[in-house]
């Protein structure tokens, strides 16, 4: 669904202008490293290598993950080198059954570029659309309101009117519509979603160049669970989507945490001593692969002898 206001009606995969982009497509990654026309202008030659920036920040498997977040195929959603009043573009999955799961998690590349008057939100519902839920909107920074103790009003946030905030004639009603970037979510607002809201950064090609992996509570064991990705701006950068994925993760309960007391030449480490069934572990290199069992007679604290060198020690269950 799309309500992109179109000047450049040909379709052609190397116009971004043109109506190829007017809505979500499919697009072969590679096809942004190599130039492109934007406003419909034959001289005017874009270099979109932006969308496949790296964010080094990005670690999967704890390693740190250097490839764009695109590749092969993937899902675009174009503002950016675009005509026209403003560019809204909706884009709805299919019902997931999702019965029997729990600790429902949604995960994605997100390739998002941030603009100053553009949102993209993601969505779902578990009632086949009838109703929706957040996962996230990103917001430039400048237009997320805050209280005077910086808490997010998602409320002012939601319904505040901006003069470059996207706009377009309902097809319904022939009333232009817009304005607010409460006009393209679907979840009801109010202040339950601040906790959604995520700030980002204008103009940066690589912060929001994110691996994605958000909690859906509501999710659990429902049989009609879909997702609502949207995107609206006025010339307004991208966001592409990729390797989208659900995932039953339990939650991770936290250990008990290792306390050090020092007095005088005497080091001691200690545990809470309700942690019960762990054992203590050292070793005095991390790069090497094995720990030693500590004997703490089965207390939870142990006095660590004098060493050469450095000491490592943890818990294990």
């Amino acid at each position: 669904m799309s309500y992109t206001e179109t000047v450049n009606t040909e379709l052609d995969l190397v116009n971004l202008d043109s109506l190829s982009y007017a809505t979500w497509l499919v697009v072969e990654a590679d096809r942004f490293a190599n130039p492109m026309v934007g406003y419909s202008d034959p001289d005017y030659s874009v270099d979109y290598q932006q969308v496949l920036s790296v964010n080094p920040l990005n670690v999967i498997d704890g390693a740190m993950f250097l490839e764009p977040l695109a590749s092969g195929r993937f899902v675009f959603g174009n503002s950016g080198y675009r005509q026209g009043l403003s560019q809204v573009l909706y884009l709805f999955t299919p019902d997931y059954d999702l019965s029997g799961h729990t600790d429902v998690h949604v995960s994605y590349h997100s390739v998002w570029e941030q603009n100053q008057d553009s949102i993209g939100a993601v969505e779902y519902s578990v009632d086949g659309g009838q109703n929706w839920l957040p996962v996230v909107y990103m917001l430039e920074e400048p237009d997320v309101v805050r209280d005077t103790e910086e808490n997010i009003d998602a409320v002012a946030t939601f319904t505040q009117e901006h003069d470059d905030v996207a706009r377009y004639v309902d097809p319904d009603t022939l009333q232009t519509v817009g304005g607010t970037y409460g006009t393209f979510i679907a979840a009801p607002i109010s202040q339950d979603l601040a906790p959604f809201i995520s700030p980002r950064m204008d103009d940066d090609a690589v912060g929001s160049k994110r691996i994605e992996l958000f909690r859906l509570p509501e999710a659990d064991d429902q049989s009609q669970v879909r997702f609502r990705f949207a995107h609206a701006g006025v010339d307004s950068w991208y966001f592409g989507i990729d390797n989208f994925g659900l995932y039953s993760i339990p939650d991770v309960v936290e250990g008990p945490e290792l306390t050090i007391s020092v007095d005088g030449s005497s080091i001691t480490i200690s545990w809470p001593a309700e942690a019960t069934g762990f054992v203590l572990e050292e070793k005095g290199d991390l790069s090497q692969p094995d720990w030693t069992t500590v004997d703490v007679g089965g207390g939870n604290s142990y006095p660590v002898p004098p060493a050469a060198g450095p000491r490592f020690y943890r818990l294990r269950q």
